[in-house]
């Protein structure tokens, strides 16, 4: 009883998900959400923001990219939740594109890092990490393209029950992610902490 009322909240929830329009307006959102935060950053860097908010707005150029992957990590998340309960080796894809988008967003990171006169000598080990998690990403989104081309076959049977599990499951992990959120967005805003999102929901 419990499963498939589960269940019924899960499909409830991705239906709203999967509207049409949902992906145009999530797509519209995170755009609007790094020009916003590369305008903020440009005004921190001449000055021109008010003492308390230029010490939340960070300085570096950079960090507007950071935010845009991180947000887009976000929304992969969320996917792979719901693909969870759809297919194993979708979920598995999703996974190999998460990890790809982790390390693409920790090379913006390492960048950040670099000063404003790169020299090979001082530099070295950090544009060799920059170099190694870019090609670490750039290999992970290939095997995702590979993998996309190859399905799991399953047999013609009877898994509503294994199904209606695997919903309840992807609820629960919707409501980690839900709850992670709001931990994080409370020690960005409220407590200076730095984000710590993915570590808390992986």
């Amino acid at each position: 009883m419990i499963i498939r009322l589960g269940a019924r909240l899960f499909d409830f929830l991705r239906s709203l998900w999967k509207m049409p329009g949902i992906s145009r307006t999530i797509s519209l959102a995170l755009v609007f959400s790094f020009l916003l935060a590369g305008c903020a950053i440009v005004l921190n860097l001449l000055s021109l923001l008010p003492g308390q908010v230029a010490e939340i707005i960070p300085t570096n150029p950079f960090q507007a990219i950071q935010l845009a992957f991180s947000l887009v990590l976000g929304v992969e998340v969320i996917e792979l939740i719901f693909a969870i309960a759809d297919s194993m080796s979708l979920a598995v894809g999703k996974q190999l594109e998460i990890m790809a988008l982790l390390l693409l967003r920790e090379t913006f990171t390492d960048i950040s890092l670099l000063n404003s006169q790169i020299t090979l000598q001082q530099d070295y080990f950090l544009l060799l990490q920059i170099v190694a998690t870019a090609l670490g990403g750039l290999v992970l989104f290939i095997l995702r393209g590979i993998f996309a081309k190859w399905r799991i076959s399953q047999e013609n049977k009877d898994v509503r029950g294994y199904i209606n599990a695997k919903k309840c499951v992807s609820l629960f992990l919707f409501l980690i992610f839900i709850m992670a959120g709001v931990y994080d967005l409370y020690g960005i805003v409220l407590l200076g902490k730095k984000a710590v999102f993915f570590q808390i929901f992986y």
